[in-house]
């Protein structure tokens, strides 16, 4: 059975290493640590949510809820989301997803919005499967946070 839970500052290490494989599944080192995940969590508007299965960390949900301008409302973003690749093509994915809208929809949020690789299709068709759109293009500049 998956449970899904909100994360809190002791599910750091568990967050960490989610964060790591995908990173890595990327062909990436990872860029945070657990000593990040206190400050994501403490920033107004943000959270993870934790999927488990048979009381195992499977995968995590990243998300903030922002003011919106445009339309006048909330905007709930999908920051990260993934599914230990043991787990994968459990429905994990998509339960994480649902309970962030259900989230999203019940905090007056009107828009809801995350980005993917363009290549990433499987991604893709799991966010079209709960509604998402492809609505606009995403421009970005990184830069790894302990640059000098």
């Amino acid at each position: 059975m998956i449970t899904i839970r909100d994360a809190h500052t002791d599910d750091a290490g568990t967050i960490a290493a989610l964060m790591a494989e995908m990173a890595r599944s990327f062909g990436d080192e990872p860029e945070m640590d657990a000593t990040y995940v206190p400050v994501f969590l403490g920033h107004p508007g943000t959270g993870v949510l934790i999927a488990e299965k048979d009381e195992r960390p499977v995968g995590l949900l990243a998300y903030s809820i922002r003011p919106n301008l445009y339309h006048g409302g909330g905007a709930g973003a999908v920051e990260e989301l993934v599914v230990s690749e043991t787990a994968r093509r459990e429905g994990i994915g998509r339960a994480l997803l649902k309970a962030a809208m259900e989230r999203f929809e019940a905090t007056g949020c009107v828009e809801i919005g995350l980005s993917t690789d363009t290549d990433n299709a499987a991604a893709q068709a799991l966010y079209r499967s709960v509604g998402l759109t492809e609505e606009s293009l995403e421009l970005a500049r990184h830069r790894r946070a302990n640059a000098d």
